[in-house]
């Protein structure tokens, strides 16, 4: 069978092209209609904290309804365990909005001696003002950090109020623990900014980066 050099009369070496519609515009493949998702996880932003930190904000927060951030090897460096965390800033709070949030947790140790899952009530919030833990402590091994993402919806929004989820894995003193926060801001002006520091306000390394997620 000799090997196919044309579909539809278009070059397969030419394939940009179906039908004499660009494939790329997204308008027709065979005269029927085609629909794509744009911009379906698009990054707007990353940024690296580098000693001494103490901060990193993200003002930009494009047009999206859902806003993900990825961090990577957060780890303090002042001398201290510590973890990740976040306020926003609105019309009326600037990075000190009023959250309430829930939070459990899984951790398991390397000897196999220790292991369990269970609420974990110090990652609570109820209608407080302070700055959103996000995940474990690290421990104070040197390659101890943690990792994870963290979502907000409907950022913009004037009638909701903000929710959010949190995952995350961390090595903390020879154990891995996975935390899964959940929570809204109790605001319905919009956020304009979100600004991560560690919770005990030191210095940290890592990479924090922002994606868009479009919801068509």
């Amino acid at each position: 069978m000799p090997d196919i050099s044309k579909i539809n009369n278009v070059a397969v070496a030419d394939i940009s092209k179906l039908d004499s519609i660009t494939f790329a515009d997204g308008q027709k493949v065979n005269n029927q209609s085609v629909s794509l998702v744009t911009d379906a996880h698009t990054l707007i932003d990353s940024q690296d904290a580098v000693d001494p930190d103490t901060s990193i904000t993200f003002s930009s927060l494009g047009s999206y309804d859902v806003l993900l951030f990825d961090w990577i090897n957060f780890d303090s460096t002042d001398g201290t365990t510590d973890t990740l965390s976040f306020q926003v800033t609105t019309a009326s709070y600037p990075y000190d909005a009023f959250i309430t949030s829930t939070a459990f947790r899984a951790y398991h140790n390397e000897s196999d001696a220790i292991a369990n899952v269970e609420y974990y009530a110090g990652g609570d919030q109820a209608q407080t003002q302070l700055y959103q833990w996000l995940g474990a402590y690290t421990g104070a091994n040197i390659d101890s950090s943690s990792s994870g993402n963290f979502t907000i919806y409907g950022h913009s929004s004037d009638t909701y109020v903000k929710h959010f989820m949190s995952t995350s894995s961390a090595e903390t003193n020879e154990a891995i623990f996975s935390h899964h926060i959940a929570g809204y801001v109790n605001t319905t002006e919009a956020i304009t900014a979100v600004q991560f520091k560690a919770l005990g306000g030191g210095t940290f390394t890592g990479t924090i980066s922002l994606y868009g997620l479009a919801t068509s």
